[in-house]
């Protein structure tokens, strides 16, 4: 939005919002924002004037944006011709005077359905969400063509759609899956579209969970994934399903509903960024079948080590900014490096940086000197990079050419450390030595001229 018109993708519903409370006051008018980059936004207007007998709403909502009552709710649920949603976490983020007065709220959740009662906080049984790389990583083939060559009629093809491929594990309170998933649409006798085969990423607690706990459970696997493929992996959609939000029939009653769409503000600017081409996540150097639901259960396991789930964040966040400068990368990378090691030090005091990023590359079980220099060599050149970079006092500071190459080569040694720690072994250690991330690192020292020494 740029002074206060929105953007042509920016969808603005006008409808009446609602608290739950029976106080016989009229419903609050109210105008829903979405926008993709910011997230959804609630607006509520109100008259200077309502303390007549004419508008006591307004009275209401002037009490709660100004602060003379108990504060905004923190959840409302907004009706309008196209559906109800439910506004959960609601804080306010700007008021605005004038000839009509508003407030302004944005909400943590929008679950895109009606609660059957206004809570402060929502326990669902599962969430289900997409994103992206989880097709290539699970291989699932959710559809089959059968062609059959009729030398009199062309070619006659079959489809065969099957969804049921799943793999099952479980970890402290939450069970989870990874679920086979096609949808499609057909017309008898023209037509059949696929329209997404992306696998589901499911987690059920049998006592319900909020929506935060669930992606934070699955937050672990977003950030294998993106240590598999090095690439930014964006989150797509989040449902959830749960006797909570069931569907209302137009005799007042309430049934067990399907799940419904849920908007996230932590991760909705990621919803809307481009994907990464499917071409750049061919080929995995881990997948599903690599590690099934033992090694899935083992890295849910290493994620919940504090030492371990802070190197891997610090890795995920470089690439989650790619696109960003190569510098604070480099710093980013160190980071991760010096807190891998650490943990398979096994704790007391940090060895030096240099040593640190040496423990990490002889952990990877590749024989660097073959390709680059001893470890100790690489070692103390990804070392001086950082710290020329981090130090004021450094006399040097690192070209173009060699922070590249500092980067790119730091990235998979990062990436590496999955091999001992998901104890993949040699077939692990192949697995990323055939890469073009792997190739492209070794490579790029001769094409840009760097050396090792």
């Amino acid at each position: 939005m740029k002074n206060g018109t929105p953007r042509r993708d920016t969808e603005v519903r006008v409808g009446h919002v609602f608290d739950g409370v029976d106080d016989g006051l009229s419903a609050q008018e109210g105008t829903l924002i979405f926008d993709p980059s910011f997230g959804t936004e609630l607006v509520l207007p109100y008259l200077r004037d309502y303390e007549s007998a004419s508008s006591p709403h307004h009275a209401k909502t002037a009490r709660r944006l100004e602060g003379d009552g108990d504060g905004l709710p923190k959840t409302l649920v907004f009706c309008d011709p196209k559906g109800s949603l439910t506004l959960n976490g609601l804080q306010v983020s700007k008021r605005e005077c004038g000839p009509v007065p508003s407030g302004r709220a944005r909400p943590q959740l929008v679950f895109f359905g009606r609660a059957a009662e206004v809570r402060d906080e929502y326990a669902v049984r599962e969430v289900a969400s997409t994103l992206d790389g989880i097709e290539e990583f699970a291989g699932f083939s959710p559809m089959t063509l059968t062609e059959t060559f009729r030398p009199e009629a062309g070619v006659a093809v079959r489809v065969d759609v099957d969804a049921s491929e799943v793999v099952h594990w479980a970890h402290g309170e939450f069970e989870f899956e990874i679920r086979a998933n096609l949808a499609w649409r057909a017309t008898e006798g023209r037509s059949f579209t696929t329209e997404s085969s992306a696998p589901l990423l499911v987690t059920k607690h049998p006592e319900g969970a909020t929506v935060q706990e669930h992606i934070g459970q699955q937050r672990a696997i977003r950030a294998l994934l993106t240590l598999a493929f090095g690439r930014p992996l964006r989150w797509r959609s989040h449902r959830a399903k749960d006797s909570a939000f069931p569907i209302f029939t137009l005799d007042g009653q309430s049934h067990p509903g399907q799940s419904i769409e849920v908007q996230y503000r932590q991760t909705v600017r990621k919803l809307n960024r481009e994907a990464v081409p499917h071409s750049q996540l061919f080929a995995p150097a881990l997948s599903l079948r690599t590690l099934g639901s033992e090694g899935l259960k083992r890295w849910m396991r290493l994620y919940d080590d504090e030492g371990v789930r802070r190197a891997v964040d610090a890795a995920v966040a470089v690439f989650d900014d790619v696109e960003g400068y190569l510098e604070p990368q480099m710093m980013m990378l160190a980071t991760a490096l010096e807190r891998f090691a650490h943990y398979w030090k096994g704790g007391g005091k940090a060895d030096r940086l240099a040593r640190s990023i040496e423990r990490c590359l002889e952990n990877t079980d590749v024989q660097w000197e073959e390709r680059l220099g001893t470890t100790k060599d690489i070692a103390k050149f990804l070392a001086c990079i950082n710290n020329d970079l981090k130090h004021a006092d450094r006399p040097s500071f690192p070209d173009g050419a060699e922070l590249y190459c500092a980067v790119d080569l730091a990235e998979i040694v990062v990436r590496m450390q999955l091999v001992k720690m998901l104890d993949l072994g040699e077939v692990g250690r192949e697995g990323f030595e055939k890469t073009n991330d792997f190739r492209n690192a070794i490579d790029g020292f001769e094409r840009n001229s760097v050396s090792i020494q």
